[in-house]
C-alpha cells in the first residue's frame, strides 16, 4: 500500500455474521498452523530449532506430515542469517538423504544485511523478485530474528518497529510466518527483555523446543496456537531430523480412533449439530485435535456427511451417510 493511500477496513455488522457462511480454517499445518499466522520456533542456544525449523520448512514444502501432523504443499522461502550459505546447503542435503521430500518448492536465501527493525525494503525487493521469477512465496521462514533486528531487541519499540513491518509484508504478499528466536539472546539471561511483551501478544502461536534432561537427544516441543489446544510432542534428535517416536503416533491414532468411534455412535440417534457432537466428544475426556481428526477422516471415507441447518448463515449438521448393498 502506497503512503498517499487510505488503508480501507472490513466493519461488519453482526447481521452480515448471522446471515453469512463462516469460511473454514485453511491450516498449513493441521490445527496448528494456520494460513497468514505468525509464529515463532522457540528455544535457547544449541537446541535443535534451525534443524526442527527446516524440517518443518521442507515438509510444507512438500506437502509431507511434520512432527505427525498433516502438512498443504506451499511455497517457503527460508531466509538463513546465521550459518554460512555452505553450511546450509550441507544441512538441506544431509535431511533430504534421510528423508528424500520433494523440495521443489522449497527455496533459501543466505544474507548477512537486513533490518527488519528499520525498514523492510531488501526483503521487499526479494519478495517482488521472487514473484517476476514465477515463484510466489507463500510462507516466509527468518532465522533467527536477533540477526534480522539491527538495533536492540531489548527495547519495545525496537521490537514492535520489527513486528510492524513484518505485518506490513504479511498481508501485502499474503505471507504466513515462520521466525525462529534465541530464547533469552537480548539479555543472555532465561529472560527475553522488555521486548518480549510486544512479541509475545503479536505472535499467533510457538513451537517451543526442550531438551529433556537425562533423556539423551529427546526433545519436548511444546506447541501452542490461538486457534488450537496446546499440545506436547516427544521427538527425538537424530541428526539431522526430529524424529516423533513411533509410540506417540500410535497414541494420537488411537485417541482419534475412540473419538471416530464415539462420533458414530452418537450420530446413530440421529442427526445432530456439529458444535453439539464436538461439545460430547470433548466431554467425553478427547481432545480438540481428535475431534477434529475424526471428522476429517469419517467425512474422508464417506462415513458421515455434513449438512446446512436450517434458518440463516451456515450453521453445520452431521449425520449417518446410509449406504446401500
Amino acid at each position: 500500500m502506497k503512503n498517499n493511500e487510505k488503508k480501507h477496513y472490513n466493519i461488519r455488522s453482526g447481521l452480515e455474521a448471522i446471515e453469512t457462511d463462516v469460511p473454514d480454517i485453511a491450516y498449513i499445518i493441521e490445527q496448528k498452523l494456520r494460513k497468514l499466522a505468525k509464529v515463532a520456533v522457540i528455544g535457547k542456544w544449541k537446541t535443535g530449532k534451525s534443524f526442527l525449523t527446516i524440517q518443518m520448512g521442507m515438509a510444507i514444502a512438500s506437502g509431507a506430515e511434520f512432527l505427525g501432523f498433516k502438512t498443504t504443499a506451499s511455497n517457503v522461502l527460508y531466509v538463513n542469517f546465521e550459518v554460512s550459505e555452505e553450511m546450509f546447503q550441507q544441512r538441506i542435503q544431509d535431511m533430504h538423504h534421510v528423508l528424500n521430500w520433494d523440495v521443489s518448492r522449497f527455496k533459501y536465501l543466505t544474507i548477512t544485511d537486513l533490518s527488519l527493525d528499520l525498514h523492510t525494503t531488501e526483503l521487499d525487493e526479494i519478495l517482488t523478485q521472487s514473484i517476476a521469477e514465477g515463484f510466489t512465496i507463500e510462507v516466509l521462514i527468518i532465522d533467527p530474528r536477533w540477526k534480522a533486528v539491527k538495533r536492540d531487541s531489548n527495547q519495545d519499540e525496537v521490537v514492535n518497529a520489527f513486528c510492524v513491518n513484518l505485518d506490513r509484508l504479511s498481508e501485502r504478499y499474503k505471507l504466513t510466518l515462520v521466525i525462529v528466536h534465541h530464547e533469552g539472546v537480548a539479555t543472555g539471561s532465561d529472560r527475553a527483555g522488555k521486548g518480549s511483551s510486544v512479541w509475545d501478544a503479536w505472535l499467533s502461536g510457538w513451537f517451543k523446543i526442550k531438551p529433556m534432561q537425562g533423556f539423551g537427544n529427546v526433545r519436548e516441543i511444546d506447541i501452542w496456537s490461538r486457534d488450537s489446544e496446546r499440545q506436547s510432542v516427544m521427538a527425538e534428535f537424530d541428526y539431522p531430523i526430529h524424529k516423533v517416536r513411533p509410540e506417540v503416533i500410535a497414541e494420537r491414532k488411537a485417541k482419534t480412533d475412540k473419538a471416530k468411534q464415539y462420533i458414530l455412535d452418537f450420530l446413530r440417534e440421529g442427526t445432530k449439530p456439529e458444535s453439539e457432537v464436538r461439545f460430547r466428544v470433548l466431554g467425553k475426556g478427547h481432545t480438540d485435535y481428535a475431534f477434529w481428526r475424526a471428522k476429517k477422516e469419517l467425512l474422508e471415507e464417506h462415513n458421515i456427511k455434513v449438512e446446512k441447518a436450517p434458518g440463516i448463515g451456515n450453521r453445520k449438521l452431521l449425520s449417518l451417510v446410509v449406504k446401500t448393498k
